[in-house]
């Protein structure tokens, strides 16, 4: 059998972050031009107001959750050895659904709702993230040396300092979402969840550093080739 084509792991984790934030730049770029919103600076969830923005914002970010949540799951298969992995996987499944959630229902359609996805959404990816850093430091040392040593280090340095922005942004978005009421304060909190979003971004994209995803296929498509024909013809051939 020959593969035609298959997808890997890394290429989730890669197009998981990739569109998500495709999503949210191309939507800000649109609600900007169309002045739906002001260039400094909207809520995210702003740019998903409107259309024709508020349409590819639902796409988009229901289809990233669902890379996202097929990320993590992987990550917990390959550390399912860990302490508290099911908790994690679950954080993150919460996470991806809260994320999917409040693209599906905007601000405007029901504030309550989107305002619950949104915070829910931070709060259980933050956590998910200092669980990881914190999982990882308790874990024995690694055996590999010199480039790949670098490259592991390289992917934990990244992780804290995600898990460590997380927990200052996640934090001033979630206690600034009900007491952010004038201009400076509407901004701040902006940039809190500007900030808290990137910031995740960048913790599941630096997972492309890890050694446990080198070499696994998620998804393969096969078609018979010549040689298996002739594999076949033969055995046939050696039927009484």
């Amino acid at each position: 059998m020959d593969v035609l084509s298959k997808i890997t792991a890394r290429q989730i984790v890669h197009y998981g972050v990739s569109e998500m934030l495709l999503t949210i730049l191309t939507c800000y770029t649109i609600a900007v031009a169309l002045g739906h919103v002001p260039a400094w600076l909207p809520l995210i969830s702003d740019c998903a107001v409107k259309p024709p923005e508020m349409y590819l914002f639902r796409l988009g970010f229901v289809f990233g959750a669902s890379l996202i949540a097929l990320s993590a799951f992987i990550v917990h298969y390959a550390n399912k050895d860990r302490p508290l992995s099911g908790l994690n996987a679950a954080l993150a499944l919460v996470a991806s659904i809260s994320l999917g959630g409040l693209a599906v229902v905007n601000e405007v359609e029901d504030g309550s709702v989107h305002l619950f996805f949104s915070v829910l959404f931070f709060v259980c990816y933050d956590l998910y993230m200092i669980i990881s850093v914190l999982t990882t430091i308790t874990r024995k040392p690694s055996n590999c040396t010199g480039f790949g040593l670098t490259i592991t280090v390289s992917s934990f340095i990244i992780k804290t300092i995600c898990a460590i922005l997380g927990v200052i942004t996640g934090t001033g978005y979630t206690l600034g979402i009900f007491s952010f009421t004038s201009v400076g304060g509407s901004i701040a909190l902006a940039m809190f969840e500007w900030g808290n979003t990137f910031t995740i971004m960048g913790f599941i994209w630096s997972y492309l550093l890890d050694n446990f995803l080198t070499g696994v296929d998620i998804f393969e498509v096969r078609v018979k080739s010549e040689k298996d024909s002739k594999k076949s013809q033969e055995i046939k051939k050696l039927l009484p």
